[in-house]
Formats: C-alpha cells, sequence, structure tokens
C-alpha cells in the first residue's frame, strides 16, 4: 500500500511512518521543514513542504492508497496561532481527495 503522511516527524507521525516501513508499505513523509526526517529507507519518500501547498499536496494524494494525518501545531506556537491552519489544511485535503476519488483518510491529533 501506498500513504501519505502529513506530520510524519512529530511523535505520533514517527510511530505510524516506522510501522507502516516495518509492515513493507511505501511511505511519502509530507514534513514541513529540511532533514525533519533523518531516515533512509527504500520505501520512503520525504517530501518538503507547507499546508498551502494544494497542487504539490494534490499530487502526492493522487498517488496514494491512503492519506494519513498526524498534523499538529508547531512547537513554538501551540498557544499563539489564532487561526485554524490544521482544520483548514484538513478542509483542504478532503476536498483534493474528493476531487481525485481518494476515500481512505485517517487523522489523529493529541
Amino acid at each position: 500500500m501506498k500513504i501519505l503522511i502529513l506530520g510524519a516527524n512529530g511523535g505520533i507521525g514517527s510511530l505510524i511512518l516506522n510501522k507502516a516501513l516495518e509492515g513493507g508499505d511505501e511511505v511519502v513523509a509530507y514534513v514541513r521543514r529540511e532533514k525533519a526526517i533523518e531516515l533512509v529507507h527504500n520505501n520512503l519518500t520525504v517530501v518538503v513542504g507547507d499546508l498551502k501547498n494544494k497542487p504539490l499536496i494534490e499530487s502526492l494524494v493522487k498517488k496514494t492508497d491512503v492519506v494519513i494525518s498526524a498534523l499538529g501545531p508547531a512547537m513554538d506556537m501551540s498557544r499563539k496561532v489564532k487561526s485554524t491552519p490544521l482544520a483548514n489544511a484538513h478542509e483542504m485535503i478532503l476536498n483534493i481527495m474528493e476531487k481525485v476519488g481518494k476515500k481512505r483518510f485517517v487523522t489523529i491529533g493529541t
């Protein structure tokens, strides 16, 4: 199975990433910053981008069987953000999935 994991470098995301790779799945890890994941694995592709990059996210969703969101706020922003970036990102992802005919979406929050 090919899995897109958003927030793959966080605590929960990294657990999901490792389990998926152990299970033989192909994983695309979407992260905010370069070198957020230093793991090298034949079934792992790391993509750097922000949550507003709709064309990039759409291109990744098209190529996957399931999308898993382990998104969370940046550690230094959890109390400062007054907008809803994660909810906005989830809405965009769900709209993309509907557009391209994908139905498997799992989201995990902390």
